[in-house]
């Protein structure tokens, strides 16, 4: 059997003390064949979990609150079918400064042994949708690491508007004749009628210039063919008119449908 030494320091003046368990049973330290220095001042793990909270199998796949991992992070947390939305994975950071994107995750990747970055998932941190909205981010420049520069393409308000360049911040579908009647839009928050066939759409949230695209499209119950079109817009409104083809003239009409892509 191997010899068991116990050296003290002759430097030191403190006491090692080792305290027994308060346990009927037999405890076993083991050590393993090789030299071991057991450090101090570093926080490890502590758990105070009943049963196996962590769980790493031989494919080198993590599980959290699974024993059956089956990706390389595989997180689960069971909840009755009511309980609704249920935080499985939380990021969060202590502090963002102005120019940053509060609580980030990063989609990296190797090839040829040099990391790129694909895009990045942030909550915005300043401006009108601070605390509130999820900003998605692509590596635009194609760069590799360390100099991956991130541009933010789009951004879900927390109103749950979608703001980019490729999404439609107002669309509406309406009802032209008689008293004006909204079937459906995204972002109006009414309508004015200012004469026969001419309507002006009111934006809830102004666009950042009076240089955005619409597209229009109306029709009428007769058999009059109706063209839309669109003047004098301001970042707070568009103005729609409506005309029948045939005549030449401004005319209300059933259903027009109105769309603005822009910031």
């Amino acid at each position: 059997m191997a010899k068991i030494k116990l050296q003290g320091h002759a430097s030191g003046t403190g006491v090692l003390t080792i305290t027994s368990p308060n346990t009927n049973a037999d405890r076993t330290i083991t050590l393993p064949d090789e030299d071991v220095t057991l450090g101090g001042g570093v926080s490890g793990i502590v758990s105070s979990a009943d049963a196996t909270a962590i769980t790493i199998n031989s494919s080198e796949q993590v599980g959290i609150g699974t024993g059956s991992p089956s990706e390389t992070l595989h997180a689960y947390k069971a909840s009755s079918a009511d309980a609704g939305l249920v935080n499985v994975i939380k990021v969060q950071t202590s502090n963002n400064n102005s120019t940053g994107d509060g609580s980030a995750i990063a989609f990296h990747g190797i090839y040829n042994s040099t990391e790129w970055g694909f895009g990045k998932i942030g909550g915005a941190n300043s401006g009108s949708n601070w605390g509130g909205a999820l900003e998605f981010h692509t590596n635009a420049g194609n760069n590799s690491s360390p100099s991956i520069a991130y541009t933010k393409q789009l951004t879900i308000t927390q109103d749950g508007r979608g703001l980019s360049q490729f999404t439609a911040k107002v669309w509406c579908n309406f009802n032209g004749t008689g008293t004006v009647a909204i079937f459906d839009s995204h972002n109006v928050s009414s309508i004015t009628d200012t004469g026969t066939g001419a309507y002006d759409v009111n934006f809830a949230n102004n666009m950042a210039n009076d240089d955005y695209p619409i597209l229009t499209n109306g029709n009428r119950a007769s058999s009059q063919y109706i063209s839309t079109h669109y003047g004098w817009n301001t970042t707070s409104k568009a103005l729609i008119a409506t005309y029948a083809m045939n005549t030449s003239t401004n005319t209300d009409t059933d259903t027009v449908s109105m769309a603005v892509f822009g910031d």
